[in-house]
């Protein structure tokens, strides 16, 4: 057992830190779910924002449509319908809105005519190449310096954009291009951009088969948008957004399909490389990827995290150092002990043998072994007994006393009958009490059936009750009372009529070696504290109550059966049990 308890320390300390690690992992551990669900959730917000905004652009290009599906509509009144928009202001990121109308060769010089009659000197088309169908834009508004340089411009002559251009056609819907850059960026900084186109059929009804939607193509009104503006007039001012994101023209997310990248425009990166992710949805029958990574500050991970690790550290070292002090004292107890338990046995050799030798000696002198004594002889040698037999008395009070608190008083637990006992022992106290004029009365009522104790260590209780009892009595009646206590129980008590125990010493009777002030009778000052352990060695307890002036009441509370932590079987005919402290 105490080669295990050396290993105690080790073991706090593996615990504790065993301990740290597991509270740190399950704060990381719901430190990401955490993140990953505000991660997941402002992924939805962000997808669900951009589909909403390129639903709204959706919208205005399909009421466009029906504005052409009226009749005729002239540059004045587009202009006028547009301004009504104010689509800059109100949906940042659109460049304008535009008509793209769809015309035959000769449909293209009547349109230029027509052109120059509403006051506009020339309307030039271009790409300049001899085609059988041009789409042309004829409007584009705002008109202003940005926009002017796409009039005219055939976006059909443009893969990327005739590829959305015919799936808007055939389909009847809203369709978006690939990645592009811009006409009306043609020089210094220039953003990639999309355009999204709607179809206007003649008569403002969408055909229900292909080939008569292709017959009956007017043109597309279409809006074209610098990549960058439409996602910052998205996102608004946001400057610290949950997530950063990119978005891709198409399936694949590669660099030449970039089309925004919005930690561009945030200051920069804080990017959580264990919190990303992608998605695709389809924005007007085109593919977008957008890929997402996390930009929330982590400040479970990176400061309570280290925070609760660093206080775990310093939580298990202080409990290492205080567990390893208390192995150590108990260590140098138990050494201090083993020490003192050799010391008492030396004594126990080496004191008791030669007093009982010096007591045994004075008794013969005493007795005339050499002759009769002078007074003065007779009365010195009668000193010299009485000092020795204190020493022994007191020799002996210390060694009981040690036993107890080393664990290693014997004891034998057998039946008692209580009154047969008191009565036994007031055999033995009678002449201490006619010596000291008191006069000691026995009082047995109903005790019960007996207890299961130890004899030897009652008689050594009331004994040394009585004796304190005679000594303090002021030659006042004692008296013993045995009665059943609680449990079927015993209780003695033992009262003396003397003078009493101030109440400022009445606390401190039981504590070794300590004996009244105000009263000086001899005595060790053990006697009380080894009565009230061996009262508790026996299951029991002894209590005192007393008044100055008018004396004192000790009461021993025995169990029905005294406890024993190991107890042995038949010890002898009388049925003893012998064993060691509780």
């Amino acid at each position: 057992m105490r080669n295990l308890r050396s290993y105690t320390p080790a073991v706090v300390l593996a615990a504790s830190l065993l301990l740290t690690l597991t509270a740190t992992s399950l704060v990381l551990a719901t430190g990401r779910a955490r993140a990953r669900a505000r991660f997941e959730s402002a992924v939805r917000a962000t997808r669900d924002r951009v589909t909403t905004r390129m639903d709204t652009y959706s919208a205005i290009l399909r009421g466009a449509s029906g504005l052409f599906a009226a009749g005729p509509v002239s540059q004045t009144e587009f202009r006028a319908y547009a301004a009504q928009l104010d689509i800059r202001h109100r949906y940042p990121g659109i460049q304008g809105i535009g008509f793209s109308k769809r015309l035959s060769a000769r449909g293209q010089d009547s349109l230029s005519a027509g052109l120059r009659t509403s006051g506009r000197s020339s309307f030039p088309v271009w790409p300049d190449s001899a085609r059988d169908q041009y789409y042309p834009t004829i409007y584009l508004e705002p008109r202003d310096r940005r926009n002017e340089p796409a009039i005219g411009f055939d976006m059909f002559t443009e893969p990327t954009r005739r590829l959305a251009m015919e799936r808007a056609r055939d389909s009847g819907l809203p369709s978006v291009s690939g990645k592009v850059i811009l006409v009306q960026d043609p020089d210094g900084y220039q953003q990639t951009g999309f355009l999204m186109y709607f179809p206007v059929y003649r008569q403002g009804q969408i055909p229900p088969s292909v080939a008569e939607r292709r017959a009956a193509l007017e043109g597309f009104v279409f809006s074209p948008f610098r990549s960058d503006d439409v996602f910052a007039g998205i996102f608004g001012s946001e400057r610290h957004p949950d997530v950063g994101f990119r978005v891709y023209d198409g399936p694949r997310a590669a660099p030449e399909n970039l089309l925004h990248d919005s930690r561009l425009t945030v200051g920069g990166s804080r990017d959580t490389t264990d919190q990303s992710g992608s998605s695709s949805i389809i924005i007007a029958g085109r593919m977008w990827t957008l890929g997402f990574v996390s930009l929330a500050d982590d400040w479970i991970r990176r400061m309570l995290a280290p925070a609760m690790a660093l206080f775990g550290l310093v939580v298990s070292f202080v409990l290492y150092v205080l567990t390893r002090s208390e192995v150590l004292a108990r260590k140098a107890a138990e050494r201090s002990e083993a020490v003192r338990a050799r010391f008492y046995a030396a004594m126990s050799h080496e004191l008791r043998t030669p007093l009982n030798a010096v007591i045994g000696y004075n008794q013969l002198l005493l007795e005339g072994i050499y002759g009769p004594l002078e007074k003065k002889h007779e009365t010195g040698i009668e000193r010299s007994q009485k000092a020795a037999k204190h020493l022994l008395e007191l020799v002996n009070d210390v060694l009981d006393l040690s036993k107890i608190e080393a664990g290693k008083i014997d004891v034998q637990i057998e039946s008692v009958d209580i009154p047969a006992l008191m009565e036994d022992l007031f055999t033995t106290i009678k002449p201490m009490a006619e010596a000291s004029d008191s006069e000691v009365t026995l009082v047995c009522e109903d005790c019960g059936n007996g207890v299961q104790t130890d004899p030897r260590r009652v008689r050594q209780i009331v004994l040394n009750l009585l004796s304190n009892a005679t000594k303090f009595g002021s030659g006042k009646p004692i008296t013993v009372r045995c009665t059943k206590a609680e449990g079927d129980g015993v209780l003695v008590s033992v009262t003396d009529q003397g003078s009493g125990i101030p109440d400022k010493e009445l606390h401190r009777i039981f504590e070794e070696f300590v004996q009244m002030q105000s009263v000086k009778l001899g005595g060790t000052g053990l006697g009380l504290p080894i009565s009230r352990r061996l009262a508790e060695v026996l299951g029991g307890r002894l209590e005192v109550e007393s008044k100055v002036g008018a004396g004192s009441t000790f009461r021993l509370f025995l169990p029905k059966e005294a406890p024993l932590r190991k107890r042995v079987t038949d010890a002898g005919r009388n049925g003893r049990r012998s064993g060691e402290l509780p």
